[in-house]
């Protein structure tokens, strides 16, 4: 059971669990992740082709360079929403890996010898990794 210290808190944690559903979602459709890809790569070549063009000092039509301009702007927006999800997927598994740790280390404070061990192996990389080396309580 999760505790909150609001509502407020309890709403922000779903709203990031939804984004994070919505992420493993698309993330999951290989047609679709393919199909984005298939797109960054065309405009890509586009952009490209128009931009070498211009450097060879051939002449560049206004619509040419509106395109131009639409297409930098969705290559803006896909660069932005890859990283967010980005950074959403890094603070989950973040999560995710403190409370594996806190967990393992509650099992081998209780006597478990199995979490023990895997406390030992953790232990060094979690205090540098997380705490710059400091202690864990």
């Amino acid at each position: 059971m999760e505790n909150y210290n609001s509502e407020e808190e309890k709403a922000r944690h779903q709203r990031g669990v939804e984004r994070l559903e919505k992420i493993r979602a698309f993330l999951s459709n290989k047609e679709e992740v393919e199909q984005v890809n298939l797109t960054i790569t065309e405009l890509t070549e586009f952009v490209m082709d128009i931009r070498q063009r211009a450097l060879d000092g051939e002449f560049v039509s206004d619509e040419e360079k509106e395109l131009l301009a639409q297409a930098g702007e969705r290559i803006q927006q896909a660069m932005k929403a890859f990283q967010d999800m980005r950074l959403e997927l890094g603070d989950s598994l973040y999560k995710q890996s403190v409370a594996y740790f806190y967990n393992v280390k509650e099992r081998a404070e209780a006597g478990d010898e199995e979490a023990k061990a895997i406390y030992e192996r953790l232990l060094p990389g979690f205090q540098k990794s997380l705490l710059g080396g400091s202690g864990l309580n």
